[in-house]
């Protein structure tokens, strides 16, 4: 967009103009003081000059803004479409790499689950089987206890009975002995 020309403020030259040329009718010992008073006068001109090109500047720095904001969003209004409708290419061939990374992390996930899972059935399996085990070598410590126990009480049974078989022995020995002590004639009968 082209520039204005500053020659908007012609108005405001003129009436600084005719205060300068109301001071102008004064004697030269003045002219010291009109010299200053030009200087202000062209500086305050100057100054508003300043001051209105910058504010053309910002009304068409805001002007532009306000376009390129709504050609930013038109843009971003036709690569959506695009989008929706499938035809971005650079966002599909990104779209594949993640659901092709996304399949593998998935197979990997499944194939790790797996494993943890038949690692779980093993470790099972072996627990059970040494149970088992434990449990088959603690009916055996306790049949080979029970074993030594009734054969242990066999022995004393078999014992007691060889020992209640002499003291029967024994204690008919001492009556037939009794008894003939006590018969000597019948002793005597029988040796003849």
């Amino acid at each position: 967009m082209p520039l204005k020309s500053s020659g908007r403020n012609g108005n405001h030259h003129t009436s600084l103009e005719a205060k300068t040329n109301g001071h102008g009718d004064e004697d030269s010992s003045n002219s010291d003081c009109d010299s200053s008073l030009y200087d202000e006068v062209e500086s305050e001109r100057r100054k508003v000059d300043c001051l209105d090109d910058m504010q053309f500047l910002e009304q068409q720095f805001s002007d532009l803004k306000e376009l390129l904001f709504h050609e930013k969003v038109r843009e971003i209004d036709e690569r959506m479409k695009h989008i929706s409708e499938e035809g971005a290419h650079e966002y599909l061939q990104p779209l594949k790499e993640l659901e092709e990374a996304r399949q593998r992390r998935t197979q990997t996930a499944e194939l790790q689950c797996s494993c943890k899972l038949q690692n779980i059935q093993n470790k099972y399996d072996e627990e059970v089987a040494s149970a088992e085990q434990n449990f088959q070598e603690l009916i055996q410590v306790t049949k080979r206890k029970m074993v030594a126990t009734i054969q242990e009480k066999i022995r004393r049974l078999h014992e007691e009975k060889i020992v209640a078989e002499l003291t029967k022995e024994n204690g008919s020995r001492k009556r037939k002995r009794n008894s003939e002590f006590l018969l000597p004639d019948k002793r005597k009968n029988q040796s003849q």
